[in-house]
């Protein structure tokens, strides 16, 4: 027959909870990280056209034509 002394299942508790909280709180800081770097790296339609035409892989008349499409006038 299992039987537990008196103290054995609260110990248990004193080693999974502290283990089962580190991992929530990790997980929790993990998925809050990727989040955040996302909304940092993400660059406008704008900006990546400006970076196009200053790096010399546009025309002046084709960075002025996708700028006025990109503004909607």
């Amino acid at each position: 027959m299992d039987h537990y002394n008196w103290w054995e299942m609260p110990m248990m508790w004193f080693i999974w909870l502290p283990v089962l909280i580190i991992s929530v709180v990790l997980l929790v800081r993990l998925l809050d990280k990727t989040s955040t770097d996302k909304g940092k790296s993400a660059e406008s339609p704008l900006d990546i056209l400006k970076k196009r035409y200053a790096n010399g892989e546009l025309t002046t008349e084709e960075y002025e034509k996708r700028k006025k499409i990109l503004e909607g006038n």
